[in-house]
């Protein structure tokens, strides 16, 4: 098991997802990025993220709703 932490960025602009991944990476944390919620929704099978950065000013599902939905499950 790796000590490193694994983050997931979703975020409808791509030089935000861009952004963070650099800094995340910089500080050694495993990252993932999604357009979309449906996007990651799609993708959910087999991820154990540590942590979500959500936009919560997303079209479709927003970052707020996209919690709740998780929440619940």
């Amino acid at each position: 098991m790796s000590d490193r932490l694994f983050i997931v960025v979703i975020d409808g602009d791509r030089s935000i997802r861009k952004a963070l991944t650099r800094l995340l990476r910089t500080a050694q944390m495993g990252v993932e990025t999604y357009a979309s919620s449906d996007e990651f929704l799609l993708s959910l099978d087999g991820h154990d993220p540590d942590c979500l950065i959500l936009d919560s000013e997303m079209p479709g599902i927003t970052g707020t709703a996209l919690r709740d939905r998780l929440v619940g499950m």
